[in-house]
């Protein structure tokens, strides 16, 4: 009797771990971006500095058209990799990534920016 009833569970074992493996592997990683945030270049800074343009990164293929993002009191500025304080501002050509607020899409409640890399020039053929 004990003998069977070890058997069975051991059985029901190897079937509950091969269920749980197949189960892992169908799942996939969705790795794509957050729908609250806006990763590209600043294209244009308005005169007060209350109003900036993003336009995402994307190929050639997959451009994408600029997004009016509004500054205001709240919004938090990080630079990354810039120590000077009098370079510590906004300016086009930063690399950004923007956080949304999650009322309004069109404010930006955190920024994170930096220098764009230099991009590589393409050797003719």
């Amino acid at each position: 009797m004990y003998r069977i009833l070890s058997l069975t569970a051991a059985a029901a074992l190897v079937l509950a771990l091969c269920a749980t493996t197949a189960d892992a592997a169908g799942k996939k990683k969705n790795k794509a971006a957050p729908t609250n945030s806006v990763v590209g270049l600043i294209t244009s800074v308005s005169e007060d500095g209350k109003t900036i343009s993003v336009t995402p990164y994307g190929g050639k293929k997959n451009a994408a058209a600029p997004t009016e993002l509004k500054i205001t009191d709240l919004t938090k500025t990080t630079y990354v990799g810039i120590k000077e304080k009098d370079e510590q501002k906004l300016a086009i050509g930063l690399a950004v990534i923007v956080g949304l607020d999650e009322q309004n899409a069109t404010v930006a409640s955190t920024i994170t920016a930096a220098k764009a890399p230099a991009q590589k020039k393409k050797k003719a053929k």
